[in-house]
């Protein structure tokens, strides 16, 4: 056969591949939900003749629909087959990363699709079993190493130190520290990750066994000279702060009462000001917060400041609203924020705070991501 006989055939084939997923989406003849996701799922898999942008498009659409609907053994098999795919459906792999774990296993670990966003939720959202598989990917980002090490458990945080991809910040690393002093596992592992300090290995010294004493002696001689003493005592008791009751009721900061009177107003450069009081951030970090934040960064500081739930909710709105509030606090983005904000604890809150104050530039933030409040600012006489 010739180019142009060949050329004609595949026209051909791609014609009726996509009068076939048009079809689909119509419904125009009666299909059982589990047929029709394997029939779709393996054209968009079929490296051969791999499908045009339309094409993809209309099938991932389609896959999305009645993902809902099809049985657990078939939504298995999707994990199965696009946990390794770059060109996998964001929203279908999401949905896929939240199933039950025996679903979402293989997407959570192999999936280049999800992102951090995607992946903290897993983890703030999901089972013990969903941040373990977290931990089994290719690589840790320091964010999300930070709320694994804050929400997880003993094993979870042995699993993030040792692994050898993770990013962990120096506010992780400080609990991690801290932990180990009830998790001798931790403890050897700590001691040879590239990120140890010579300050944190010395606090060690007091509770590790004999072997690390003098692994510690010979890897951080001079600084244990230093650090030796009352000092690292002080230093050691200076890391721990109580954990908050989250029932105590604490009267709001004067900084948070104006902080929401300042943006009633839309006066963004008295809601900075009012921000860095409250939280000791510079300013960028107060910007993060501010203007690129989800709401998580945001909860973090309303729950290490004891800000109430109402007030976290307002303080939101208040900078994400682009209308009437009534409709906005209806909104996804609303109510994952809520979400978030209910799911920490204050103790949680309060560490991570904590280490933002030491490392500022962790502080979370989608650059690409501007909310309404960033409008008013911009027009702000000297934006």
């Amino acid at each position: 056969m010739g180019v142009c006989g060949r050329f004609k055939d595949a026209i051909s084939m791609n014609d009726n591949r996509m009068q076939r997923l048009q079809s689909f989406a119509r419904m125009e003849s009666p299909i059982d939900p589990d047929t029709l996701a394997e029939a779709v799922s393996a054209m968009c898999v079929e490296d051969a003749a791999p499908l045009g942008a339309a094409e993809a498009a209309l099938a991932h659409e389609i896959l999305i629909q009645v993902y809902r609907s099809v049985q657990a053994d078939m939504r298995r098999m999707l994990a199965e087959r696009f946990a390794t795919r770059s060109d996998a459906p964001h929203a279908l792999v999401v949905a896929l990363a939240n199933d039950t774990i025996e679903i979402a296993r293989p997407i959570i670990r192999l999936s280049p699709v999800l992102g951090d966003e995607d992946l903290v939720r897993v983890v703030v959202d999901g089972s013990r079993d969903h941040r373990l598989a977290v931990t089994e990917r290719p690589a840790l980002s320091a964010r999300l190493c930070d709320v694994l090490v804050y929400l997880g458990d003993a094993d979870i945080a042995v699993r993030v130190a040792s692994h050898p991809h993770a990013v962990v910040s120096a506010h992780a690393l400080q609990r991690l520290v801290l932990a180990s002093r009830e998790t001798a596992a931790l403890q050897p592992i700590l001691l040879r990750r590239p990120e140890m300090r010579d300050d944190l290995a010395a606090a060690m010294y007091h509770w590790v066994a004999d072997d690390l004493k003098a692994f510690i002696a010979e890897h951080y001689g001079e600084a244990l000279a230093r650090h030796l003493g009352p000092d690292v005592d002080a230093a050691a008791s200076s890391m721990r702060r109580p954990a908050i009751s989250a029932n105590d009721d604490i009267a709001l900061p004067p900084a948070v009462a104006k902080l929401v009177q300042a943006l009633r107003r839309g006066d963004m450069l008295t809601a900075e000001l009012e921000m860095q009081r409250l939280t000791r951030l510079p300013e960028f970090a107060v910007s993060r917060l501010l203007y690129n934040d989800t709401g998580e960064g945001l909860a973090i500081v309303c729950r290490a400041s004891s800000v109430d739930q109402t007030t976290f909710g307002e303080i939101f709105a208040l900078l994400h609203a682009d209308g009437p509030a009534a409709t906005f606090i209806e909104s996804k983005a609303f109510n994952a924020a809520v979400a978030y904000y209910k799911h920490l604890t204050l103790r949680q809150a309060d560490l991570i705070l904590d280490g933002w104050r030491i490392s500022p530039r962790s502080v979370w933030g989608d650059a690409g991501h501007t909310n309404a409040a960033w409008s008013r600012r911009r027009t702000a006489p000297d934006a």
